[in-house]
């Protein structure tokens, strides 16, 4: 079902600046059940893409709408990916 309509004609909706990030939260899976509690006292953890510019281009693709993203990825060590 749709809402809104947009103009299929144009070639982009949305353009996002801004940086991407990898969020860590504690693990919540069919493997591993870390239950809540402070996070000192979390193992595991499951990584994530996030950063306000990559959920808004999920959100927006979601609605129909065409973006494009010119983020800057951290430098991050491979030890932790």
């Amino acid at each position: 079902m749709k809402y809104v309509e947009f103009d299929q004609t144009r070639p982009m909706d949305l353009i996002l600046l801004g940086r991407v990030a990898i969020d860590f939260n504690p693990a919540y899976n069919d493997q591993v059940k870390e239950e809540f509690k402070p996070l000192k006292d979390v193992h595991t953890f499951e990584k994530f893409v996030g950063g306000s510019p990559a959920n808004i281009a999920v959100g927006v693709t979601r609605h129909g709408l065409k973006q494009d993203s010119l983020e800057k990825y951290p430098m991050i060590s491979s030890a932790i990916m």
